[in-house]
């Protein structure tokens, strides 16, 4: 179930959060996998999923409408928005 989504800068930025996030709730992949970019198509953003947290790189000027209650924030500022409030 998503509970967090982190919308941050960079594609490279936001894979090194992924894997912070990973390291801090104690998500576990496994043996001889990595984190997938789930929209990998994409040419204007990119997106892990750990657990119940959604890393999303976004640039200012493609913010993508997740949830109405979703708030879009930049990693630095404030670093993850509550989805489901």
């Amino acid at each position: 179930m998503l509970q967090f989504v982190c919308m941050g800068g960079t594609p490279e930025r936001m894979k090194d959060f992924a894997y912070y996030i990973m390291e801090e709730i104690g998500h576990k992949l496994p043996t001889g996998t990595m984190l997938q970019d789930i929209s990998q198509k994409s040419y204007r953003y990119s997106m892990y999923k750990v657990g119940p947290v959604l890393c999303i790189s976004v640039s200012i000027h493609y913010c993508p409408r997740l949830t109405r209650t979703a708030l879009n924030m930049r990693v630095g500022r404030v670093p993850c928005a509550r989805a489901n409030q």
